[in-house]
Order: structure tokens, then sequence, then C-alpha cells
């Protein structure tokens, strides 16, 4: 395996958290481009990890990603796509594709980066009246751990459901190629990748306490840190 393939893997397996599944009280599926992440939240459904689906997104970065996604399956090039949030259009994903009833998903609508997600999310169960116990967060592989600090951060000096992050894959580069090959274009998960770790770090220019204060400290390994360097500079 090339050395750019083992730092790329060692910064992957990193960044995309994946906790031991149990069942909780409601899985929370955020907005990307990825339409396996709706896959992963309806499998979850089906196993009776929840009886309920929380999607979150609005409108944001990856929001024109998500429409080419939509676009490009025959299956699904009946769902609307352009001006309409990300929640909505996973919302259709996980009924048209995959049979979930539209009575067992909830949609929060206005959020437009991984911090809002977490934000609208606990503000929408608020005005429901929900106090869950438990959040299963699904998320593109690349931003499921710093969506895990999000929703930390977002419940900071209350009493916090349990999260449980589970990613729906882990990237993996093997012989210069990316796997699964079908997720994004490859400098696309190049740019997702190295732009994470300076966002993690709970530094002055970071996203943790010691920085702009959008999510809990996370613990990045030297290795992780080391590989990301080395990647970063090649």
């Amino acid at each position: 395996m090339p050395s750019s393939d083992a730092d790329l893997n060692t910064v992957a397996r990193f960044l995309a958290r994946r906790d031991e599944l149990e069942p909780v009280d409601l899985i929370v599926l955020l907005g990307s481009s990825l339409l396996v992440t709706a896959k992963a939240a309806a499998e979850a459904l089906d196993q009776g990890l929840a009886d309920e689906i929380l999607v979150s997104g609005g409108i944001g970065h990856s929001t024109p990603w998500l429409y080419e996604s939509v676009r490009g399956c025959p299956d699904l090039n009946s769902i609307p796509v352009d001006g309409r949030p990300e929640a909505e259009i996973i919302a259709d994903v996980l009924t048209v594709r995959h049979g979930v009833p539209a009575e067992k998903i909830l949609i929060e609508n206005r959020s437009t980066n991984c911090g809002s997600n977490a934000l609208e999310c606990k503000r929408l169960l608020a005005d429901l009246g929900r106090s869950p116990r438990s959040l299963l967060l699904i998320q593109d592989p690349t931003m499921q751990r710093r969506t895990h600090a999000s929703f930390e951060r977002s419940w900071r000096g209350e009493a916090a459901p349990q999260f449980i992050s589970h990613a729906p894959f882990v990237p993996e580069m093997v012989d210069g190629v990316l796997h699964p090959e079908d997720q994004w274009p490859f400098e696309r998960f190049l740019s997702l990748l190295l732009g994470e770790i300076p966002r993690l770090q709970d530094a002055p220019a970071g996203y943790g306490p010691k920085g702009r204060d959008f999510i809990e400290h996370v613990d990045i390994p030297r290795e992780v840190m080391d590989a990301h360097a080395r990647v970063s500079t090649t």
C-alpha cells in the first residue's frame, strides 16, 4: 500500500466514527450528498433500533452535490430537487427508495451546517415536547466525528441524550483507488478529509472550546495528526 494511501486511511478511519449499534429513542439522519446514509437509516429502522427518523438539513455547501446525486439515479428522478432543503429531499429518498412510511419521518429543514444541524434538531425536539434519552447519529463518514462533537456541544451543561454515532461505511484507499468508488469524486473526498482535522482541533483556529467553540473537545491521536500533516504536504 502506498504511504499516502495508508495516511489517508488513518485519517478516514478516525473521522468515520462507528459506535456499536443498539436500540435508541430516535434515529437522526444528517443531510449530506451521500444517499447511502439514507439506506443506513432505513436499515436501522427496519432492524427495530428506533421507531422514527429525524432528517436534518436545510440548504448548505453539500446541497448541490445532493441534487446531482438524486438526478443521477433513475429510481429517484421523480423527486424534485431544485431549491429544496436537503431534509425534504432525503425524506423523499427514504420513502421512494426504501419504503419508509412518511409518518415515521420528522423533518428539520432550517440548518445550514454541521453545528446548526445539532442546534436545530434540539430546538425541534423541544418544540415537539420530546426528551429522547438516546439518539443514533448517521452522517457522511468524513463528518461523522464532528457531527458527534456538535451534538455534544449543543447539549453542553444540560442533561444530554446518549449519542451513538455510526457512519454508514469507512472509506478506504486501495492501490491509489478510493473505495467505495461511487460515493465521492476523489478530489472532493480529499478536500473533505483534509478539511476536517483543522476543524476538530481544540485550538484558536479550530472549532473546539479553545477556538470557535462550535464543538466539544475532541482527542485527536498523534498518529492521525501526523498522517494528516504528511498528506497535506504531498
